[in-house]
């Protein structure tokens, strides 16, 4: 082909393009959701920009013929630095994120408060939930809300709701809470008399040392070491107290 219709027919080309692209818009854009109106908007504006990239193109064809290669890499160049500043001030754009998700957070944080449970509601989940409680199914190192909140036959946000109201705790905070209170009681029993301190933490269904020392400081106010040599102070005070009252018998 000749140079200038080389040049030329990529322009009649993107004008093509634009055109179905813009009625494309133009037929979606009423009734669209909040969550695409900022996809939308993206659209609309990386369509206008290119629609000035090819009015320039064709005015250098048109007004310019002896520089369009060099004025129209000029405009080409333009074209990319502006989609690069508005991909840049909006980076959910760019990594396909076109919602914001702190919003979503705060949204989602906002329907768990305003959730209030009736109390014939509170007591059947409480009853259900201390049943499964009973089972000890918080020994799974696993467990998450959502396997709860499936066996008590809630959605997961019900089921924060339910623990908020029922017991003013998160999930893992009550999780911790029966964790604990099993290691306390197998250390009052002195069922774990040989294990270390890792090997209680994983019986009780904590993942690590660290998250067990920190549940267990919160919930008893003590160290696990501490709360052990307390059992054994108890034991030797009640020994002690036992032996006078022995001799007069």
């Amino acid at each position: 082909m000749p140079p200038r219709v080389h040049f030329l027919a990529p322009i009649i080309l993107g004008f093509v393009y634009i055109f179905l692209i813009a009625r494309m818009l133009l037929k979606y854009r009423s009734g669209t959701s909040n969550n695409k109106a900022v996809l939308l908007r993206w659209l609309t504006i990386a369509t206008s920009v290119y629609f000035l990239l090819e009015a320039s193109s064709l005015a250098v064809f048109l007004f310019s013929p002896s520089y369009q290669w060099l004025i129209s890499s000029i405009c080409v160049m333009t074209f990319f630095f502006i989609i690069s500043l508005v991909l840049f001030s909006n980076p959910d754009l760019l990594y396909g994120h076109y919602v914001n998700a702190e919003l979503l957070k705060e949204k989602a944080g906002k329907k768990i408060k305003q959730l209030t449970l009736s109390t014939e509601k509170m007591l059947e989940l409480k009853d259900l939930f201390e049943k499964y409680a009973a089972k000890e199914f918080y020994l799974n190192s696993n467990v998450d809300r959502k396997e709860v909140a499936s066996y008590l036959n809630v959605q997961p946000h019900i089921f924060s709701a339910f623990i908020s109201q029922a017991y003013q705790v998160n999930f893992n905070d009550l999780i911790n809470r029966y964790r604990i209170n099993y290691v306390e009681e197998g250390l009052r029993k002195e069922k774990w008399n040989e294990l270390t301190l890792e090997a209680i933490a994983e019986k009780a269904g904590f993942n690590n040392r660290v998250t067990f020392l920190t549940a267990f400081k919160k919930f008893t106010g003590i160290t696990p070491t501490q709360y052990i040599k307390n059992i054994q102070l108890q034991k030797t005070t009640l020994k002690i107290n036992e032996k006078p009252a022995n001799k007069f018998v």
